[in-house]
């Protein structure tokens, strides 16, 4: 009978280990879910609210379309919903030279701070991709600010981040839902939760999507939700590395 209970006890102290252990498990894949991107700027200008993705200490990397006169540049703490006003202004914004208002293509700006910012724990850089290769197929996940209730007079108030998948051109133009022709050009790329979907939310334009922890494009324009799972068409930042380290080492 001893025995009996022996094995009774250990059974149930191994099933509690497990159960805790898979709770655990769970725990961690939501903390890294919702887990901070600490590479997010928020770029707050009268006009047009963006987000800015840091790539060197004092550069930061957003769209062209992005409007910014009177910018003000903002970071969230780490755990925190508020954000830190680092009251910094742009000392210098350098645009993509054959960008035009009139196509999404080279749709790519950086902007130079007055300072390099401090790095740390809560604030990192993002990693330039380290070739041109297509990564279609590959799971990405974009990173973005919204509101939970359409507020643009105040500071999003919740960051997420969303796996997604990278498309190939010619599906992406299949599905459009334009009524116009969506050619998807080589320096862009297209990426969704799935091509049928499209959802509606309020979020900060210009999300970054990194693919294998490396940043591979700045979102240009989408037909609905990227931060939950809509299809996104990005600017391909591999298409674009010679000239932002170019800019980065001479300006």
């Amino acid at each position: 009978m001893t025995h009996v209970f022996l094995v009774f006890t250990l059974l149930t102290v191994a099933a509690g280990a497990s159960a805790k252990g898979n709770k655990a498990k769970q725990m961690s894949q939501m903390e890294a879910k919702t887990k901070e991107a600490t590479f997010l700027i928020f770029l707050d200008s009268e006009s047009e609210l963006c987000l800015g993705t840091l790539i060197h200490e004092q550069w930061v990397l957003t769209t062209a379309h992005c409007f910014l006169p009177f910018l003000k540049i903002k970071i969230a703490t780490s755990g925190d919903r508020r954000f830190q006003n680092l009251d910094l202004r742009p000392l210098l914004v350098v645009r993509h030279p054959n960008f035009t208002q009139d196509s999404a293509e080279h749709d790519i700006m950086l902007v130079k701070l007055e300072s390099p910012l401090q790095l740390g724990d809560e604030l990192k850089l993002a990693a330039l991709p380290n070739s041109t290769d297509d990564k279609r197929g590959t799971t990405c996940t974009v990173a973005g600010w919204g509101w939970t209730w359409k507020r643009y007079n105040k500071d999003p108030d919740i960051q997420i981040n969303q796996d997604v998948v990278w498309f190939s051109s010619e599906d992406c133009q299949a599905f459009s839902t334009r009524t116009i022709s969506t050619a998807v050009p080589d320096t862009m790329f297209c990426a969704g939760l799935s091509l049928g979907s499209t959802f509606l939310c309020w979020e900060v334009t210009a999300a970054p999507i990194l693919c294998q922890h490396q940043l591979q494009g700045i979102l240009s324009w989408s037909e609905g939700c990227v931060l939950r799972g809509s299809i996104g068409y990005y600017t391909k930042i591999s298409q674009y590395t010679d000239w932002i380290l170019k800019v980065i080492h001479t300006k």
